[in-house]
């Protein structure tokens, strides 16, 4: 029988107990002059143990009703030294390790919570010493019945901790845990030494391993396309109910705990480590560079503590998480870069990112990258949903418009024949939905329709892709809705269809188009520049920064400061744009919040207008460069923009 042909665990245990630890066995099998054959010994002693097992089923049998009724007159019980023998040989060593280290008590509940285990021979029974007033008794009995009869002698607290951990006691307990990550080395050592005397921790490494069993066979079957039987599936649940009555973090924090018993360095590496999730879990960082990520996760875009921590710990966990996220409704370039890059980009970034925006709905993306130099600016804190995100971002536009005292330049109006005065009005708009800004184009159609229509006062007007708009279904049987087609156009330039209870509202006009300079194109209509407009009401003072020297030298001057700039997209983003001829160039505002260096390498955290604003992109400085310098041959007046905000 070749080693390899051995159950698993059988390796495992030969070699990492029985040749260190087996005392006075070990010399037969290891240090003769005999050639070192371990399978063959291994099966003898394998051999031995079954047929003592035999013996002491036949010899030491227990009456359990007889041992009851005596039960007055047994002064102590204990586990019999072979049955120690059993255990040392069968369980892991960093649970016997820790069961020996402390009293008969901790002990016994170690095994009684199957963290130490005896041969499979032994079933659910095990040979017990009893002690009466007169003599010592040998029993074979089973498991249940030993704690039954220990319990009533002795050890009461270890029951009553068993108490604790059940039914909605467990949750309870659970929720009292007080658990504070450590930060430093010496913080760790002292936590782990702390939980490794907690008398509760046969309970949680015995949580922690039934839940590992019961999702490895869950991952077992899904892998070999093989049902779990309906005893497995309850087993499942079970565990799974268990684990979610702790916090993600504290539940973490068991398994890595319990997991790395015996060697506390390996415990410690996760709160040590520099990436960015354990920084936000340590709050050595702010969380709102993963609360909006984690928050429009899933189905329920809110945001709770247990949430945060599942995401903090997928993000740590699985470097192709970030690559892959995608929030619904919040189009960005995908994928993302791997979660190992974006924390170090986001430790090195300063940009302010407590909002979520969707590049994906704007044509122009120079409108985004000025609602997020204004929120940097001004530290704009939004709960930004898919409904209010196109608003959000076009409100802080107009607002510049507003502070400039410039809002009879504002290109968008909706326009209609007012029915009382025969004339012909026009009302300017804010593309997108928000049921709190009287100039949100939901809004503005709705007041035409009071006017017009004699619709409530409270009107609200949604707009609704045609996909989704069906008249037939009762959300959409009354009320206002405005229909856009997603498939031929972006929500804000195209054709709209105006529904009001199911009638279409036909005169409404739409017009202008959202076009301006980001930078001055001329010398004459320089004012009229978005940023000249954002210099003024930000009070900007911006510094051009021509080469790499100047980069660092600005970020190391300037902690909170951000460089934007625009250049061209197939230098950018190479690839996911090439260039199909010589001189293309596609110009894209982009934002650079930091740089990184490592050896020889040199980046810098690029959010572009195209990124989701969570996820920033490594890029080199020699892209970056070419970029501005390409755009720079196309533009009217052959300027260099890419300048510093401090």
């Amino acid at each position: 029988m070749k080693l390899k042909m051995l159950p698993q665990f059988l390796q495992k245990q030969f070699f990492n107990i029985a040749v260190i630890s087996l005392g006075a066995l070990v010399p037969q099998t290891v240090f003769s002059n005999s050639p070192f054959t371990p399978v063959s010994s291994l099966e003898v002693l394998l051999e031995k143990e079954r047929s003592e097992i035999e013996d002491f089923k036949k010899n030491y049998a227990q009456n359990f009703t007889e041992l009851v009724n005596n039960i007055q007159n047994i002064e102590d019980i204990k586990i019999h030294p072979k049955f120690y023998e059993s255990l040392l040989f069968h369980s892991e060593q960093k649970y016997f390790n820790e069961a020996i280290s402390k009293d008969q008590c901790f002990f016994t509940h170690m095994y009684e919570q199957d963290l130490i285990k005896p041969s499979a021979g032994y079933a659910d029974n095990l040979l017990a010493v009893i002690k009466y007033k007169d003599k010592e008794q040998i029993s074979f009995m089973s498991k249940d019945n030993f704690f039954e009869v220990l319990y009533k002698k002795k050890c009461f607290e270890k029951k009553e901790i068993n108490n604790r951990f059940e039914g909605s006691n467990l949750k309870n307990m659970a929720q009292a845990i007080s658990l504070t990550l450590p930060k430093t080395t010496a913080d760790c050592r002292t936590l782990f030494e702390n939980w490794k005397e907690n008398q509760n921790l046969p309970m949680y490494c015995s949580i922690y391993e039934n839940v590992e069993y019961a999702l490895t066979r869950e991952r077992i079957s899904i892998r070999t396309n093989k049902p779990l039987s309906e005893r497995q599936k309850t087993q499942l649940n079970a565990a799974k109910e268990r684990m979610n009555s702790f916090t993600p973090t504290v539940f973490s924090f068991i398994s890595n705990f319990c997991n790395n018993l015996n060697n506390n360095e390996k415990f410690c590496v996760p709160y040590l480590s520099n990436d960015i999730w354990t920084s936000i879990a340590n709050k050595e960082y702010p969380s709102y560079l993963i609360d909006h990520t984690c928050r429009l996760s899933g189905k329920a875009n809110v945001l709770s503590d247990n949430k945060r921590d599942l995401c903090l710990n997928k993000f740590k966990n699985d470097k192709n998480a970030c690559a892959t996220y995608q929030a619904q409704g919040f189009n960005g370039l995908f994928p993302h870069m791997n979660c190992n890059i974006v924390s170090d980009l986001l430790a090195k970034g300063t940009l302010f990112t407590d909002y979520k925006d969707c590049p994906g709905n704007f044509d122009n993306l120079s409108i985004i990258n000025v609602a997020r130099i204004v929120s940097h600016k001004e530290n704009l804190k939004r709960e930004t949903t898919g409904l209010t995100c196109i608003n959000e971002t076009n409100d802080i536009f107009a607002n510049l418009y507003k502070r400039y005292d410039n809002m009879r330049d504002w290109p968008l109006e909706i326009c209609f024949p007012n029915k009382v005065t025969k004339e012909k009005e026009c009302n300017k708009y804010i593309p997108g939905n928000n049921p709190n800004d009287p100039a949100s184009e939901g809004n503005i159609v709705a007041n035409i329709l009071y006017r017009n229509e004699a619709a409530l006062s409270n009107l609200k007007c949604s707009l609704v892709d045609k996909d989704h708009y069906n008249p037939d279904r009762l959300q959409y049987a009354s009320g206002c809705f405005i229909v856009y087609d997603s498939n031929r156009c972006s929500p804000l330039f195209c054709p709209k269809k105006i529904y009001y209870n199911k009638k279409e509202i036909s005169y409404l006009e739409y017009r202008g188009i959202q076009t301006f300079d980001y930078f001055p194109s001329s010398f004459s209509n320089s004012k009229f520049a978005i940023t000249t407009m954002m210099d003024e009401v930000l009070k900007i003072e911006p510094k051009s920064v021509k080469n790499y020297t100047e980069v660092k030298y600005f970020f190391d001057k300037n902690k909170k400061g951000i460089i934007h700039g625009i250049g061209c997209a197939e230098d950018i983003h190479p690839e996911y744009f090439g260039r199909l001829s010589f001189n293309q160039c596609s110009p894209l505002p982009f934002i650079i919040d930091g740089y990184i260096e490592k050896g020889n390498d040199k980046w810098l955290s690029l959010r572009s207008t195209l990124e989701d604003i969570h996820f920033p992109r490594r890029a080199n400085w020699g892209n970056i460069f070419s970029s501005v310098k390409n755009y720079q041959q196309h533009h009217p007046l052959r300027t260099w923009f890419f300048y510093g905000i401090k």
